[in-house]
């Protein structure tokens, strides 16, 4: 009867996920295998979609049901799609013989409360900047710094068993613009500034913790926008000016839960994450020209509760 529940709770959130009956809907449960030392082929699938088989490339990649047990260190058990292609015979991953349809995996990013997974359902946080957020872009010669920032109404969201997810604002207050500085004075920029709703996603990315969080407009490409006061230059004489595109920060720390986590801004903007076996190109633009977003938030669950991301895959 256990066995049933979770899959029934899979098929569940695969539903919500895909769609029911999506033909691609079990792309997104391609999961990288643990494994082990005697085997050099421990899966299916050669890449992160298992969509294919390439010769002399290992395939240690497997379609699973869903997760049946997590075993720590961003570990889980999990049933696999097609029967006896896995590892171990019970939802536990320990015991090996006939009816092999259990395999260690390596999850990509998910969210942790407590303990357990967040499969479903909706968490308050709140990301509180600490120091100043900087929006600049060198070539129209703009930057601007907000000692005042935070999230407006955010969430982070189990998504089944495919890579987290959440939503929100963020608002910026006590901004300054340092460039440009105009012949009459420091330009302004009108405040409050709030962004248009966001989602966000959690990735992978060549960083030290191994997982972002990515942010970007939930409708259409522009993430905020921007009201000058003259003299601002020539560049900034239209109003509103957009900022549009998308930005991700580093979740420090990883796969070790506690009541506060950092999300992080890199000066260096982090340019390619891979969400879903897929990779996407981020950038953040200023009326088309490239721009950067730095600052580091403080990030705490609205009642209080230990968490964290895991699954550095």
């Amino acid at each position: 009867m256990k066995r049933v529940a979770l899959l029934i709770l899979a098929l569940a959130a695969m539903s919500v996920v895909c769609g029911a009956g999506a033909s691609s809907s079990m792309a997104q449960f391609c999961r990288r295998v643990e494994i082990p030392p005697e085997l050099e082929n421990a899966g299916k699938w050669s890449n992160a979609t298992c969509t294919q088989k390439a010769e002399g490339q290992p395939k240690n990649w497997i379609t699973i049901q869903g997760f049946t047990a997590y075993l720590g260190q961003g570990q889980f058990c999990a049933e696999v799609e097609e029967p006896n292609t896995g590892h171990f015979n019970n939802a536990l991953c320990t015991l090996t013989g006939a009816n092999s349809n259990f395999i260690r995996v390596l999850p990509r990013p998910v969210w942790f409360v407590g303990g357990e997974q967040l499969k479903q359902g909706t968490k308050q946080i709140k990301l509180q900047i600490k120091g100043s957020a900087i929006l600049k872009s060198s070539t129209l010669g703009i930057e601007i710094s907000c000692k005042g920032s935070g999230s407006e109404g955010a969430t982070i969201e189990g998504n089944g068993i495919g890579q987290g997810q959440g939503k929100g604002r963020v608002t910026y207050s006590q901004c300054s613009v340092l460039k440009p500085v105009g012949k009459e004075g420091t330009c302004e920029v009108a405040q409050p500034i709030t962004t248009n709703q966001l989602k966000t996603y959690l990735a992978t990315a060549n960083v030290q913790s191994k997982i972002v969080s990515v942010f970007e407009p939930t409708v259409g490409k522009v993430f905020v926008e921007l009201k000058f006061s003259k003299p601002c230059g020539e560049a900034l004489s239209s109003s509103p000016v957009g900022v549009t595109g998308n930005v991700a920060g580093e979740d420090i720390p990883s796969e070790s839960e506690g009541q506060e986590g950092l999300v992080a801004f890199p000066a260096t903007a982090i340019s390619k994450v891979t969400n879903e076996g897929q990779e996407k190109v981020l950038k953040l633009e200023t009326i088309g020209n490239v721009s950067t977003f730095t600052g580091a938030y403080s990030a705490r669950l609205q009642g209080n509760e230990r968490f964290a991301v895991f699954g550095t895959n």
